[in-house]
């Protein structure tokens, strides 16, 4: 493709990304890593500073920054695809965004910090449009974060509700800290 097209054509880029995400899957981080950062130097140059491809570049290097422990460089990257995300009003990449940095921050040891993101989550999903899987992932990481500052009650609480989650259901700790979230933010 590189041939057929230059070097830094959109299309490579695409291809790049579904190559990075192979290798991935793969386990083969090292290669992952490589071929998105070449996607989001041609994205970076073919798009504006914003654009939508930018962020999902970012959000694929820092799982795959996540997955290689390199924690500092997870977050820097997810930060940039959230306010990519945000910016664009982009709900569901903006909540997945969301899980992934708070799941960061809890293997940095930083619990407090990660249910802050999952909290931030919570105001960005619509109960009527958003599917399960995404309630069910957020209420497990919440249960990850609680019962690593041993708030066991509260941690099988949250694991509770992401073994059934469906976008209505909101358990009592989750609604708790959304209010309050929701109280600090006035």
């Amino acid at each position: 493709l590189k041939r057929a097209l230059c070097n830094d054509h959109a299309d490579v880029a695409n291809v790049l990304q579904r190559l990075a995400k192979l290798h991935a899957d793969h386990k083969d981080f090292d290669k992952s890593f490589k071929c998105y950062s070449e996607a989001l130097n041609i994205c970076q140059a073919n798009h504006e500073s914003d654009h939508p491809q930018i962020g999902e570049t970012l959000y694929g290097i820092g799982i795959v920054a996540r997955k290689r422990n390199d924690y500092e460089n997870a977050r820097d990257y997810l930060q940039d695809s959230l306010t990519i995300y945000k910016k664009q009003e982009m709900a569901r990449e903006t909540c997945l965004t969301l899980i992934e940095l708070g799941n960061v921050y809890r293997l940095m040891k930083d619990s407090d910090t990660a249910i802050m993101c999952y909290e931030r989550c919570l105001t960005f999903l619509d109960p009527e449009e958003s599917d399960g899987s995404i309630f069910g992932t957020l209420y497990l990481s919440f249960g990850h974060a609680r019962l690593s500052k041993s708030q066991l009650e509260e941690a099988l609480e949250c694991y509770d509700s992401g073994m059934f989650a469906s976008p209505p259901s909101v358990c009592e700790t989750c609604r708790s800290c959304l209010a309050n979230f929701l109280f600090c933010s006035l």
